[in-house]
């Protein structure tokens, strides 16, 4: 099994890869199907359904389209996740974990930098295909 934490480290200040940037704007959610191992951030937040006794109970961010269909959000640079919430807590973690982490989640797609610069989803088959990827299953 690949490291999900691949890619951080403690030289991983939490800056977006620009070039990854780049290809997600040039080639949509190819760019990151191409990049299993690419360094993702995953926000972290209170968990509003957990119960109130006790210490806080932390969640992966996720949202909820028209249709009702939850995506899990992930963010190339603190930048991008910042930008969506101040105090989110970061988490890295790589592409296909993050596609593996959806699919457990029971979350229709994985959403990357939903406020941009470039919004990406994966889902459907490719979503599944990268989170089973993610074991080695085929």
């Amino acid at each position: 099994m690949a490291d999900p934490h691949a890619g951080s480290g403690p030289d991983d200040h939490g800056a977006a890869d620009t070039a990854l940037r780049e290809r997600m704007v040039a080639a949509g959610a190819a760019a990151l199907r191409g990049a299993p191992d690419a360094r993702l951030l995953i926000a972290v937040i209170p968990d509003a359904q957990a119960s109130t006794d006790g210490p806080p109970h932390m969640a992966a961010a996720t949202m909820v389209s028209a249709t009702g269909q939850h995506g899990l959000l992930a963010f190339t640079g603190l930048d991008s996740l910042r930008s969506w919430s101040p105090d989110a807590r970061p988490m890295p973690i790589t592409v296909q974990a993050a596609a593996r982490l959806a699919l457990v989640n029971d979350c229709a797609a994985l959403v990357v930098d939903v406020l941009g610069p470039r919004r990406v989803a994966i889902t459907g088959a490719d979503l599944t295909s990268l989170g089973q990827e993610y074991y080695g299953a085929t």
